[in-house]
């Protein structure tokens, strides 16, 4: 179904098309329940020449709000399927998509086997999810919640391994200041209705601050417990509200490990969380 026709009478599909839109998909294919208007999107389709940085663009915001379990990038030659259930690879210092399967429009002998395998029937009825082939695509470990826990508890051993330089004894402060750092990242992106980053709302945020044009540099600058201060009393949230012992050990720490960790600028043997995976404004809140 075309997200600029939208040509349904059914509510669910209306507004599925509607987000769709919002993603720039071309169309949705829908799994439709007998006897209920329930309809569950199962594709997106995009009859778009993605480049590659479009391309990453589009899955990490599809990976991340987990709308959609495949996508579909159709041209006059091919139809290339993308799996929104895993994760994009890093090679080197850039993210790459690789299709999950190709499919040849133009092949004078079709691949009945491989067209058979992506069959709208399978869909319609659930059972392209039972075979045991597809079964892996739907592996918790590749969920974008998942993969950012595991990440963040990897950021955490090290930092705890490394608490001396960093100058924090209390392994408490470590884990706080790890979910304060994640919220920031998370207010860093996360958009209002009308398009404006919530932290960019406040204009003058990061003037108030000297030689930081962003959180990361906020850390490298020893600026982080003003920084906390100002976003608990902006946004009412105990999270963001630190002890005066919590605020003694930051003021005194070196939180440069804690920036590397969060604007990724360790090397790929030492990653802990692939921040350009994520498009923290389309997370689900709930």
């Amino acid at each position: 179904m075309f997200t600029a026709d939208k040509n349904t009478d059914n509510p669910i599909e209306i507004l599925t098309l509607d987000q769709a839109e919002k993603f720039g998909a071309t169309a949705v294919y829908f799994r439709r329940f007998p006897n209920s208007q329930t309809s569950v999107p199962q594709i997106y389709i995009y009859d778009s020449a993605f480049n590659n940085t479009e391309l990453v663009e589009t899955h990490r915001k599809l990976w991340s709000s987990g709308v959609v379990p495949f996508f579909y990038v159709v041209s006059e030659s091919e139809i290339k399927i993308f799996s929104c259930t895993q994760k994009a690879e890093r090679k080197r210092n850039e993210l790459v998509v690789k299709p999950l399967d190709t499919l040849e429009l133009l092949a004078d002998v079709q691949d009945s086997y491989k067209y058979q395998k992506y069959s709208a029937k399978l869909f319609d009825n659930g059972t392209f999810w039972e075979q045991e082939q597809n079964q892996a695509l739907l592996n918790i470990k590749n969920s974008p919640y998942q993969t950012l826990l595991e990440g963040l508890l990897r950021a955490r051993k090290y930092l705890e391994k490394e608490k001396q330089k960093l100058g924090i004894i209390n392994n408490t402060t470590i884990s706080k200041l790890l979910i304060m750092c994640v919220l920031v990242k998370y207010l860093e992106e996360k958009q209002d209705d009308k398009g404006r980053k919530l932290l960019e709302i406040e204009r003058d945020l990061y003037n108030q601050f000297p030689d930081s044009e962003q959180f990361t540099d906020i850390l490298r600058n020893g600026q982080s417990v003003p920084f906390f201060e100002y976003l608990s009393k902006k946004f009412n949230g105990k999270i963001l509200h630190l002890t005066n012992t919590e605020k003694e050990e930051l003021n005194q720490a070196n939180l440069t490990y804690v920036a590397q960790i969060f604007d990724a600028n360790i090397e790929e043997s030492g990653q802990y969380v692939t921040w350009k995976l994520y498009s923290f404004n389309h997370l689900p809140s709930n």
